[in-house]
């Protein structure tokens, strides 16, 4: 019974703990790490007017790269210059995968304003489709990262909170146009354990949000957006290792205006997105 006693006391005090998180690591001048990201996107766009559809559009994109990323400068908590070597770097054109130029070589990284700049080791051109995939390559501001998921606290495993969804807005880009006062997010600490001697910790969330444009056209009724987060990382001051996967999706119908014509818009869109981040030496 004492035993008993003791084995359950020691498992109310370790359920009782909390965890600094901090997702946000400022970077240095050195840094290396190996990156890995997947990317899947799946789009179908009706456009109606009067019952007669006006315009269809499907977009089915996917890409994959794997690389090592070695900082050489930074300004203002931010990198502004690294070096990306791709192992890997493809997408699927036509059902097959085919490798971008870059694949097997090394680009200069610079960053502005929150805005990529692209060179290649040896001085080559890069061709439009290769700088589409770099703009898309490890994330829009992969390294940058927003401290809007975070929790303002120590948090208990189980504990949820409510991310800063102002800054989750805009770190979603200028694509559509988000509602802010009817956006509402979770996010909760699923677990932590150690690996090697680190400590790693769980988060999953979920965001929904309304958008008010799509592009250029401004929506009649609000479209329905979530956002699904699953992230493991490594907690500890300084650290960069970690995974995210997310799934973002959007679907519903609204009625537009466009030069004094009415319209019916229908989207059906899903995100996919997959990124491993650990530390080399």
């Amino acid at each position: 019974m004492t035993l008993l006693l003791a084995t359950l006391c020691l498992f109310l005090v370790q359920d009782d703990k909390t965890y600094d998180l901090k997702f946000d690591r400022k970077p240095a001048v050195g840094d290396k790490a190996e990156m890995t990201e997947d990317f899947s996107q799946s789009l179908k766009m009706t456009i109606t007017a009067g019952g007669k559809t006006v315009k269809e559009e499907s977009q089915n994109e996917s890409r994959s790269f794997k690389g090592v990323q070695l900082v050489s400068k930074v300004a203002d908590g931010q990198w502004t210059e690294a070096s990306w070597t791709f192992a890997k770097a493809t997408h699927v054109v036509e059902g097959k995968d085919v490798a971008y130029g870059f694949e097997g070589k090394s680009v200069k990284v610079t960053m502005k304003d929150g805005v990529r700049d692209f060179a290649t080791e040896d001085g080559a051109a890069i061709t439009p489709e290769d700088l589409k995939g770099l703009r898309a390559a490890f994330g829009a501001k992969r390294g940058q990262g927003g401290t809007g998921w975070q929790p303002k606290k120590p948090v208990k495993i189980g504990e949820s909170w409510t991310p800063d969804i102002d800054d989750i807005i805009k770190s979603m880009g200028d694509g559509m146009a988000i509602d802010p006062k009817t956006a509402k997010g979770t996010m909760t600490l699923k677990s932590v354990e150690k690996r090697e001697g680190r400590d790693f910790a769980r988060v999953v969330g979920t965001i929904e949000m309304e958008a008010t444009k799509l592009g250029p056209l401004d929506l009649g009724k609000p479209l329905p957006l979530v956002m699904e987060i699953d992230s493991d990382f490594c907690y500890e001051a300084g650290a960069i290792d970690g995974s995210l996967k997310m799934i973002f999706a959007a679907k519903g119908t609204s009625p537009v205006t466009s030069d004094g014509q009415e319209f019916e818009v229908t989207l059906d869109m899903k995100v996919e997105g997959n990124g491993i981040k650990k530390a080399l030496k």
